[in-house]
């Protein structure tokens, strides 16, 4: 068996897919692996099988639209030859606007393809493509029905996770691979009010403003070992992104959840209401940095945060997954 896992897009679509890269291995199954090359890509898979070439569609110039596409098109014919060279039997990706020349080549070629969703809210490319997947693995129940076979199966997770002792010393920021600006700058207001040790995960746009402006800030660039810095964290801050929630609901860190306001249907707010209704955070909407941050000061200092967990933790989908993609590939 040959499979290709799509490693495009941020660190939210390509870390689910590194343990199923190694579990597939562990198995003796060969896996390929195709990514752009660029900004957290290249941090996370150094060296790609198959390096292509595409640009966001949306948010662009007519003209940009137009060259996107012609991109996808152009990386779909790549990724066919090269999934016919290597006899490819499965892909499975992410679901990010960099899954279409995969999906596209796999449905040209008949190869079975399946999705990953982490958000409750499907994605747009989910939403298209789901129907003809061999199957859509979720990591929560969704929020919204899709056409298709859908798994609840929960996120992979890295091996970092599974053996994580806290320690509970400061209060974490989560910034994620793209950096979220508010959440510095929250970070900036929180510095100055109270005497918590604060360490932010910054992201790489950010990083140098917030290491120069902070007084006290321990600030960090990027991680992809987030358990290192879990591992001493009483209370995490953050967004509602799909796989960061997971983690730490799956660690029991607690959580104060800022969702982003402007995310695609509004995801993250469903996401985050989720984790507040099974008593794992307290979510807290956007709004002017110093309302955000009174808010935050009063929820610390009544120690509301510290009853915050999810009980039972919910399970490291990666097993199941590598256990569904193997019986629905070889039963073609």
């Amino acid at each position: 068996m040959n499979l290709l896992l799509v490693m495009i897009g941020t660190g939210g679509h390509i870390i689910p897919l590194l343990p199923l890269d190694s579990a597939f291995r562990k198995l003796g199954i060969k896996v390929w692996r195709v990514s752009r090359g660029v900004g957290v890509e290249k941090l996370l898979i150094p060296e790609p099988d198959l390096r292509v070439l595409l640009i966001p569609f949306s948010g662009r110039s007519p003209i940009e639209k137009v060259r996107s596409l012609v991109l996808i098109l152009l990386a779909g014919m790549k990724l066919g030859r090269f999934m016919k060279t290597k006899r490819i039997s499965g892909v499975i990706a992410s679901g990010s606007y960099g899954s279409l020349p995969a999906i596209l080549a796999a449905l040209w070629l008949r190869i079975p393809y399946f999705l990953i969703e982490l958000n409750r809210i499907p994605g747009r490319v989910v939403r298209l493509f789901a129907a003809r997947a061999r199957a859509v693995f979720t990591t929560l129940p969704l929020a919204r029905r899709i056409r298709g076979t859908v798994i609840v199966t929960g996120v992979p997770l890295r091996n970092g996770f599974r053996q994580l002792q806290r320690r509970g010393e400061y209060l974490l920021i989560l910034g994620g691979s793209q950096g979220a600006r508010f959440l510095n700058r929250l970070a900036l207001y929180l510095e100055e009010r109270i005497e918590e040790r604060i360490v932010v995960i910054a992201g790489t746009r950010d990083y140098e403003w917030l290491s120069q402006t902070a007084k006290r800030l321990e600030v960090i660039r990027f991680t992809n070992r987030p358990w290192d810095y879990l591992r001493g964290a009483k209370l995490v801050i953050g967004r509602a992104g799909g796989l960061s929630t997971y983690e730490l609901a799956y660690c029991r860190v607690p959580m104060i959840l800022i969702p982003y306001p402007y995310a695609t249907d509004d995801h993250q707010r469903v996401n985050a209401e989720y984790w507040m209704k099974k008593g794992a955070a307290i979510v807290v909407e956007e709004g002017p940095v110093g309302e955000v941050g009174d808010r935050i000061i009063e929820i610390i200092k009544a120690k509301r945060y510290e009853a915050l967990r999810t009980d039972p933790p919910p399970p490291d989908g990666r097993e199941r997954i590598v256990r569904e993609v193997i019986r629905l590939c070889s039963a073609r």
